[in-house]
Order: C-alpha cells, then sequence, then structure tokens
C-alpha cells in the first residue's frame, strides 16, 4: 500500500482488494492522520493504486462491495458517524446515501442479492440490530 492504514476497512470487488479509509499513526509522533480515500490492489500488476477520496477523513468503516460498487457506512472521526457512502469502481466516483437510522461504528456489513443486510454493533456495546436495503 502507498499509505499505512490501521482501522482500515477491506473488500473485494471485481477482482481487485480495496483498503478503504483507516488512520496512519507514528510510535514516534503520538498524533493520528485519518485518511479520506483508499487504495485499489491489482493482482496482476502487483500493484496498489490511490482511488478518489471520499466525504471526509474516517476509519473503522463498515464495508460491503455489491457488483460494481462498494458501501462503507458508519465509522469514526472523533464521533461516530451515521453516514452511508457508494463508490463505483468503473467511474472512480463516491455519492452519498441515506444516512444510517443510528450512529455505528465497526458495523458487519453482508451482502444478499439484491440487498445488504447490517449487523452493526459499536465498540464496547453489543447490539443485536440487522437493519436491510434494498438496492435498486
Amino acid at each position: 500500500m502507498q499509505k499505512r492504514r490501521n482501522k482500515v476497512a477491506a473488500a473485494c470487488c471485481n477482482g481487485y482488494l480495496y483498503a478503504i479509509g483507516g488512520h496512519e499513526s507514528s510510535t514516534l509522533n503520538k498524533s493520528l492522520v485519518r485518511h479520506d480515500d483508499g487504495e485499489r490492489f491489482d493482482p496482476k500488476s502487483n500493484q496498489w493504486t490511490l482511488i478518489t477520496s471520499f466525504s471526509r477523513p474516517k476509519e473503522n468503516l463498515g464495508i460491503c462491495a455489491v457488483n460494481t460498487n462498494i458501501y462503507i457506512v458508519g465509522g469514526f472521526d472523533e464521533k461516530i458517524l451515521n453516514e452511508m457512502e457508494s463508490y463505483d469502481i468503473e467511474t472512480n466516483k463516491w455519492r452519498k446515501c441515506p444516512s444510517l437510522s443510528s450512529k455505528r461504528t465497526g458495523a458487519h456489513l453482508i451482502h444478499v442479492p439484491n440487498q445488504i443486510d447490517r449487523n452493526l454493533s459499536q465498540e464496547n456495546q453489543h447490539s443485536s440490530t440487522v437493519n436491510r436495503f434494498i438496492l435498486a
């Protein structure tokens, strides 16, 4: 990877591995830098490429690949978020999606054909909430 990423979200889509968001910290400098972008790994060329930035730096995202889109939900940027965004791997563009009904970090997404089920939990809390999106 071109950037060091901790608490990164990762998903495979159309033969590529995507690493989205996360943060970089240094043992020498205790500051933390969150990322507002991602990287794509091409196993054929064995190379990482930066992809376009999303709305703002965040980490600990839920992630799921559906067809040629990658969805990220929730996350953390000094506060827990309720955002959802979609990345189109063919156009290299992000778009905002409807917000989650509650703020989440460390979400787990499961793709079921034509829908996404989200089993969402916050760090240090247990939740059995399952939400479903029907993708049009």
